[in-house]
């Protein structure tokens, strides 16, 4: 055992000392003051030497008590909350801990990541439609100058003072109305790219973060039968229509849907626990419906019997039949 190796190396160097130190010991010459003079220098020189070897690692430490390393990872130390571990668990222990805080931080790390790369790609389609509306609007812009600039001019004046110049001005206004017109639908054409861009931009994003929220949504199947549940309910509870739940794409939204529905479920099961947990009156036929009628009913029997009875018993059963019947109701109404 390692406590024990070390008691024994303790017990030697103990020994050494008290030979060391005791002249009168036999074979064993005292030294002089001049010779531990001139041995000062030397033990000085070994003193620093010493001194510098500092111990940092525990196969230091083993090297330095002349044991394995394992031997001191036997030993235990006692955590201030928890069981003795060996020191070796406790290696265990902080070597899983940091494995586990840097695959944190690594996931952390790729989160802020997709986030980041996600925010930039918003931003550039948001660029591209805004570029996108610009060009539309110029487009119209230049339609409507073309088509005020033909309502201007007195075709039939122009035709009649010079005809080629009439045809050739139509020319050039049906031109640039037709230029423009299709710098329009292709702005807008664009756009609706850009918008459906984004759509698939978000639900991608979107879909990753609630598969992160919920794990078990990894599974298509699982996965499919439970956001059908959860439509079926937001339908049947709040009238949502699929044109509404279609476009619902945050994460966010999606998961308190969930966590509703889950809610209502679980409300609904407690609910049917309790009501079945109610002890119900069985009815016969010709019987009272009421524990307390059958109760009353013998109580109005034994006073009955007691009005005539001559047995003081009688009597005296009655009366008690009384007192704990109020007894009992005074109670009742009391917990009430």
């Amino acid at each position: 055992m390692p406590a024990e190796l070390l008691a024994e190396r303790l017990e030697e160097e103990a020994v050494v000392g008290d030979e060391a130190s005791d002249p009168s010991r036999e074979g064993v010459t005292p030294v002089s003051e001049e010779a531990k003079e001139a041995d000062g220098g030397d033990e000085g020189a070994e003193g620093q030497e010493t001194e510098q070897s500092t111990i940092e690692l525990l196969t230091d430490l083993a090297d330095e008590l002349g044991v394995s390393p394992e031997d001191l990872y036997s030993l235990k130390v006692k955590p201030d909350n928890g069981d003795p571990m060996t020191i070796g668990e406790l290696k265990d222990r902080v070597q899983q801990f940091q494995r586990q805080q840097q695959e944190y931080d690594t996931a952390l790390a790729q989160a802020e990541e997709e986030r980041r790369s996600y925010v930039e790609r918003l931003q550039t389609i948001t660029q591209q439609e805004e570029e996108l509306s610009r060009r539309g609007k110029d487009a119209i812009m230049e339609m409507q100058l073309a088509e005020a600039q033909y309502k201007r001019i007195n075709w039939d004046e122009l035709e009649k003072l010079n005809p080629a110049q009439a045809v050739l001005e139509k020319q050039k206004l049906f031109q640039r109305h037709a230029v423009a017109e299709k710098e329009l639908n292709e702005a807008r054409a664009e756009a609706q790219e850009a918008m459906q861009k984004r759509f698939q931009e978000a639900k991608y994003f979107h879909d990753r973060k609630i598969l992160q929220r919920v794990p078990e949504w990894k599974d298509p199947e699982k996965a499919k039968v439970e956001v059908e549940g959860i439509i079926r309910w937001a339908q049947s509870e709040y009238d949502f229509t699929d044109q509404e739940l279609g476009g619902v794409i945050d994460w966010r939204y999606r998961d308190i849907l969930r966590k509703a529905r889950l809610y209502d479920s679980m409300k609904q099961e407690k609910e049917k626990i309790v009501s079945g947990n109610k002890p119900g009156l069985v009815i016969n036929r010709g019987a009272s419906t009421s524990p307390r009628g059958s109760k009353d009913s013998q109580l109005k029997q034994k006073i009955e019997a007691a009005k005539k009875s001559r047995d003081p018993a009688a009597k005296l059963a009655a009366a008690r039949a009384v007192l704990d019947q109020s007894f009992a109701g005074s109670k009742t109404q009391r917990r009430r």
